[in-house]
């Protein structure tokens, strides 16, 4: 008999699928039959459960076989040509999966080659001559590999799912040319236990590669000044396994699936008793964990996050929007600007996260006045965390900053060179409102003996991370007014040490 889609439970890269059937119950013969279903489904990991209902009860049955066969359809020469086609887009998908793995393994051979590069970087940094062109040049090479790995990597996903919606299409059309006998996965289902009811119903589930989802979210603001705002958390969901999933419920999950049956777990060895030749007693526990099903099981160490929800996916290989939850959160705006990077000021949204969900890192479309603002992404963010979200530049204020290099000093008696520099930040409120803002700025902080960094003069209020070097300053301006802000600091290098700062200083 054809099941239905029930339940999908899809990860990151795969989707455990479950189909229900209910069948009148025949204790002479207890197997139930599920056919037609597709082929992209992993044979051996296949599981079932199974309960006999009655008109007041549901007694679950035991499942004491799954036995799974593919089926194929009348040979015709249409369908010899699709599958055929079938076939080479399955070798070019697995042609890109042996590519990816390889670039994979020259990309961790690239980390490793700019750590070396970096530490050798900073070993040589504080030499009378370091050879600072060979390290730009090696480096230059460095983000010129990275960089041909990107647009690689890039071309491969967009060949994948270009190859995904083709083999969707191939198989829809390969279903359709089947009337009552269709290429795909039969199923048999041994039943035992108390088998009379008025019916069986049996759930089975099995794994599949070619489903995947990830998250993304809506964040809409409300008018200026933005005090709330709300959050909607959407499954972008992909499935081409050749069945549509119509009104199911869709749980969207970071656990990573079984791979296998785990491995009994085994105590030690404990001798108790008398300890004689005549009377020593061996007492060996052994503990079998319960079995997995294979859809989604894991270990209480590894955090998952899961999301569910109704929904229909069709087998097209596109990205299905699928809304999760929305959220009203609490949201303050700020004005931030960080002139060492760029002199534009940002409005930033900062939201706090207390609807209690958690939220996985993706892509943000930011609304404003139901105006679309832009895209931001999100990293993790714990229930109760604060994250904070761009939400557009803003011409009320300029910026200007300005940096004075002096002459290196040298001490004839100590052989100490002194650097110094000055950060002239010029921020002007252009409109007539009063504003806040908060500029943002870094000193260098130094990781050597041979080197080390005073502040010579700052704003009074100016706050400093002695950790990282980075500042920050709330400036609250009238409209019409600017504020000067003064940051001077030396570094002083040891005897033999000299000292190339960044560009920006």
């Amino acid at each position: 008999m054809t099941a239905v889609v029930h339940r999908v439970r899809v990860y990151i890269d795969q989707a455990a699928v479950t189909w229900r059937i209910r069948v009148p119950a025949d204790p002479a013969s207890p197997t139930v039959r599920f056919t037609g279903l597709p082929t992209s489904y992993e044979h051996d990991t296949l599981r079932a459960e199974a309960w006999a209902i009655d008109a007041d009860a549901r007694r679950p049955l035991d499942v004491v076989e799954v036995s799974s066969r593919s089926t194929a359809a009348p040979a015709d020469d249409r369908r010899i040509r699709v599958q055929t086609e079938l076939d080479r887009l399955d070798a070019a998908l697995a042609e890109l999966d042996d590519d990816e793995a390889t670039d994979r393994f020259g990309l961790a051979r690239l980390e490793q080659y700019a750590d070396a590069a970096t530490t050798k970087v900073s070993l040589e940094w504080m030499d009378k001559d370091p050879p600072i062109a060979r390290w730009l040049e090696t480096f230059d090479l460095l983000r010129q590999q990275r960089q041909g790995w990107a647009k690689a990597r890039q071309d491969r996903q967009q060949r994948r799912q270009q190859l995904q919606i083709e083999k969707a299409d191939r198989l829809a059309e390969l279903q359709a040319l089947g009337d009552d006998s269709v290429a795909g996965t039969e199923v048999d289902v041994g039943l035992a236990g108390a088998l009379a009811a008025d019916a069986w119903e049996v759930e089975l589930t099995g794994l599949t590669p070619d489903a995947q989802w990830m998250p993304a979210y809506e964040l809409r603001l409300d008018a200026a000044p933005a005090s709330r705002a709300t959050l909607t958390a959407v499954a972008l969901v992909r499935q081409s396994t050749g069945e549509d999933w119509n009104d199911i419920e869709l749980v969207a999950t970071t656990a990573r699936p079984p791979l296998a049956e785990p491995p009994p777990a085994l105590r030690r060895l404990e001798v108790v008793g008398v300890p004689s030749d005549e009377d020593r007693t061996v007492i060996s526990s052994h503990e079998e964990l319960a079995r997995l099903t294979g859809m989604g099981t894991v270990p209480p160490t590894q955090a998952t996050v899961e999301y569910s929800a109704t929904a229909s996916v069709p087998a097209h290989g596109r990205a299905v929007r699928v809304e999760l939850f929305t959220v009203e959160l609490p949201v303050t705006s700020q004005l931030e600007v960080a002139p060492s990077d760029h002199t534009t000021p940002v409005q930033a949204a900062i939201v706090d996260n207390v609807g209690g969900m958690v939220l996985l890192p993706g892509n943000v479309s930011v609304f404003r006045d139901a105006h679309y603002a832009g895209q931001s992404q999100i990293g993790f963010v714990a229930a109760g965390e604060r994250f904070v979200v761009p939400v557009g530049t803003d011409g009320r204020v300029r910026v200007e900053r300005l940096v004075h290099r002096s002459p290196p000093r040298r001490s004839s008696l100590t052989g100490t060179t002194a650097y110094d520099f000055t950060h002239v930040t010029t921020v002007e409120n252009l409109s007539s409102d009063e504003l806040e803002i908060v500029v943002r700025d870094r000193t260098p902080i130094s990781k050597s003996d041979g080197a080390s960094v005073k502040l010579m003069e700052r704003p009074a209020d100016l706050v400093v991370d002695p950790s990282d070097g980075r500042t920050h300053i709330r400036l609250r301006l009238p409209g019409h007014a600017a504020r000067q802000l003064e940051l001077a600091y030396r570094i002083t290098a040891g005897r033999g040490v000299s000292i190339d700062p960044p560009r920006d200083l």
